[in-house]
């Protein structure tokens, strides 16, 4: 876990334009600074970014205004693979990045993601305290390393 893996992440809309969202989805870019286990012990991975999204950056209306009025720095990726919820295997993310593959996620935002415990007793967002934000289809960069991997 010295390595942390930088991450590629193409934003897009869930449902296919059925909000009002940007006229451009913005391309994140971050690296992995953490895995915690969400429900069923699949993992999920905190992300802290290089560039916020743009301010106000909304598209599902859905983030409570402070997430609209200042810039949002990590993010927690939650795995939303198309398959149903209970086959999703829990290395689901990392295993994705390790094998080159993308991995569709949800992104959550939320007060210090940096300082979760390594293992999550919540349900998953969007119940409080992670609203979600949109979905991605997150990548390893080009030329990184494939690490981290979870405890």
């Amino acid at each position: 876990m010295h390595e942390f893996e930088h991450v590629t992440i193409d934003t897009f809309d869930p449902d296919a334009g059925r909000y009002p969202g940007p006229p451009i989805w913005p391309t994140l870019t971050g690296r992995i600074v953490k895995y915690v286990r969400g429900l069923r012990d699949v993992f999920w991975a905190v992300l802290e970014l290089d560039t916020p999204p743009p301010l106000g950056f909304n598209p599902l209306h859905s983030l409570p205004a402070e997430y609209r009025q200042r810039p949002i720095q990590h993010l927690l990726a939650i795995p939303a693979p198309n398959i149903p919820t209970l086959q999703v295997p829990p290395d689901y993310i990392p295993e994705a990045l390790r094998e080159g593959h993308m991995a569709q996620v949800w992104l959550s935002v939320g007060e210090s993601l940096t300082e979760l415990p390594s293992v999550l007793s919540i349900p998953p967002p969007p119940a409080e305290p992670y609203p979600l934000m949109c979905m991605g289809r997150m990548r390893r960069t080009p030329g990184t390393s494939s690490r981290p991997t979870p405890p």
